[in-house]
């Protein structure tokens, strides 16, 4: 088994490696996958590079999973996505993401009106809301992968691998349902 964590730039961004089987959990932010400065080319960094040596060996992500929508968390694939949607698609196998469709066709819920805010006076553009809608949207217009619903309790295996899920619980995954309204000034 090989383990190694990624220069993920304030973030987290882990790749796991057993028996031919690929696992990535979390992307660091954008810089992780590529960066651009002005007036310089643009740097890759070692996610690019980690996706570069599974599709080298003509292997596959089995599995990419998103803790949760911080852009630490999220930016990598995010911008993986937007640079080569293509390649992503034929790639990752299965996402492990609790995406707002997700939790609410499994709480058989609509969405909230509370959940299509805007943020009011002056915020960064790339929150991390809108990156995980932005990742959702292009899982499902892509139909990469089968997305569920991953919580406590749950044992996953793939192949000789077990997971065992820790969080988030059941209760905390209803309270994504109707968010308290953000205000920031």
């Amino acid at each position: 088994m090989e383990i190694k964590f990624l220069k993920a730039y304030n973030g987290d961004a882990i790749y796991i490696s057993y028996h031919g089987k690929n696992i990535i959990i979390d992307t660091g932010t954008g810089a992780t996958y590529s960066s651009k400065r002005p007036r310089r080319p643009k740097q890759y960094g070692e996610l690019k590079d980690i996706i570069d040596y599974i599709k080298s060996k003509d292997e596959k992500i089995d599995l990419l999973i998103i803790t949760h929508l911080d852009d630490d968390h999220i930016g990598g694939v995010l911008k993986w996505f937007d640079n080569d949607i293509a390649n992503a698609k034929n790639l990752v196998q299965s996402v492990w993401f609790n995406s707002g469709v997700v939790i609410n066709k499994y709480f058989e819920s609509q969405e909230a009106d509370e959940n299509n805010y805007t943020l009011e006076g002056e915020y960064n553009p790339d929150t991390s809301i809108k990156q995980g809608v932005s990742f959702e949207q292009y899982l499902l217009e892509n139909r990469i992968s089968n997305i569920e619903l991953i919580k406590s309790g749950m044992i996953k295996e793939i192949e000789d691998m077990k997971f065992i899920i820790l969080s988030p619980t059941e209760d905390k995954l209803k309270k994504l349902l109707k968010p308290k309204s953000v205000n920031r000034k």
